[in-house]
């Protein structure tokens, strides 16, 4: 995206700012503006007979552990490993896409892209490298966002968001991308 592009969705434009906080267990998208959140598990529920990389058919959050014929279906999360956040970079990518069209509440390509804050929620010992750094960005692009950021340390406050102005201490703002 050119420059005055930028000025003009930064300045004019007033985008949908989607804070996502991420944990192993929980992913929550929360949109200030509208004041509303999603809390969901970040399980896939996908078939057997898939491909690894197979999405289709797949049920995800609480459809995914509801009670239904399991023998089909295995059970994935791709937010769980002990050293990072994302295990499985496709599961994880799927998992996100279908729950941010969930909580958008739109049909893919009808929708102005939102802002996306993605903040993992996980105890390092230091920053998250550059590896995790660009997964994390790519991950965040790949729902079709209109700019990605990645901000690690404490949770940021509604003012903060509406602004997409991040605090000097406190965190860090590990990454910003603009589509």
């Amino acid at each position: 995206m050119n420059p005055l592009t930028r000025w003009i969705y930064k300045t004019i434009y007033r985008p949908q700012v989607i804070y996502i906080l991420m944990r192993h267990e929980q992913l929550v998208f929360a949109d200030v503006m509208w004041q509303r959140t999603l809390i969901e598990t970040p399980v896939v529920a996908r078939k057997k007979s898939a491909r690894s990389d197979d999405m289709h058919g797949a049920l995800f959050g609480k459809e995914a552990l509801a009670d239904r014929n399991k023998s089909e279906y295995i059970l994935v999360n791709g937010f769980e490993h002990p050293r990072t956040l994302i295990s499985d970079f496709v599961v994880a990518e799927a998992t996100i896409k279908a729950f941010l069209n969930r909580f958008l509440g739109r049909v893919r390509g009808f929708a102005i892209p939102p802002v996306l804050v993605l903040h993992p929620q996980l105890q390092l010992d230091g920053e998250l490298t550059p590896i995790e750094q660009r997964a994390f960005v790519k991950l965040g692009r790949a729902t079709g966002a209109l700019s990605v950021y990645l901000w690690t340390g404490r949770e940021l406050t509604p003012a903060e968001l509406l602004k997409l102005k991040f605090p000097e201490s406190g965190g860090q703002l590990s990454a910003e991308s603009w589509t």
